[in-house]
């Protein structure tokens, strides 16, 4: 097996569930359960409407060395991005691991802020034409 196709530096992250002090549940977080290299082959992308927002979806597969311990419970991220395993896949020979994964999207919030911004140009831009005209 060639090293080279690895040359993408991702965490595996796996949820905690903690427990503070006093024994009450704290929220959910992430914590760095690996870091490997590996690489990233986008597969699929779509972008659509819904609920009259714009949704993007990514679909690609990340390929490392052989690991036993990755579940669908768990995420890979890479950067800046986080990416959500769908379904982790083991070739027969044991040696590759392959997590099918969907990128975690947030075009929603970015375009809800882009919408608020438009419309208090545009009434800006009416009422001061509205106090041009008699």
């Amino acid at each position: 097996m060639r090293i080279s196709p690895y040359r993408h530096r991702v965490d595996i992250m796996t949820r905690t569930q903690g427990v503070d002090d006093y024994g009450a549940p704290m929220p959910d977080g992430w914590e760095v359960l690996a870091t490997v290299w590996a690489s990233i082959d986008p597969l699929r992308g779509a972008e659509y409407y819904s609920s009259d927002q714009r949704q993007s979806e990514v679909t690609c597969d990340i390929r490392m060395r052989y690991r036993s311990d990755l579940t669908t419970a768990m995420q890979i991220h890479h950067g800046d991005q986080k990416y959500d395993i769908i379904a982790v896949l083991q070739n027969n020979r044991l040696c590759e691991t392959v997590a099918r994964c969907k990128l975690q999207s947030f075009d929603q919030y970015a375009e809800a802020e882009d919408t608020t911004t438009t419309s208090t140009t545009t009434t800006e831009e009416s009422s001061t034409t509205e106090e041009q005209w008699p």
